[in-house]
């Protein structure tokens, strides 16, 4: 579940720490949030497709692809991307808080988006 993200997650500050990783962190995290796609895809072609006929498919679903903290962990990474960006990078808060406006109609749109493209290939 995401409390064992938030416990390794100062581990992991520590370390990158003290390998002063610095620059280096943004490919980790980028690495990191792509391996979550890799795996999330490879749970749900190899553990939970074959099962999509059965009656059990719901169970199997949350077993395999929701509750594993690895496949959620994107989202996670994206909530701790932003708050270092805000941390280390302060100009960029300045520019999301004079943009969030528009930032908040983009997101808009691209959710919009993404529900219109989802609905057209199921339909």
């Amino acid at each position: 579940m995401e409390e064992q993200f938030y416990l390794i997650l100062p581990l992991t500050f520590w370390l990158l720490n003290h390998f002063k990783a610095g620059k280096t962190a943004i490919y980790i995290l980028a690495g990191l949030f792509v391996a979550g796609f890799m795996i999330r895809y490879a749970g749900w072609h190899y553990f939970a497709e074959p099962h999509l006929t059965e009656d059990n498919f719901g169970a199997i679903w949350h077993q395999v692809i929701y509750y594993p903290t690895y496949n959620r962990l994107d989202g996670l990474l994206i909530g701790v991307s932003i708050a270092g960006a805000y941390t280390f990078y302060p100009h960029i808060k300045e520019i999301v808080n004079k943009y969030n406006h528009l930032l908040m109609l983009l997101g808009l749109v691209i959710l919009i988006a993404a529900y219109l493209f989802a609905h057209l290939t199921i339909a």
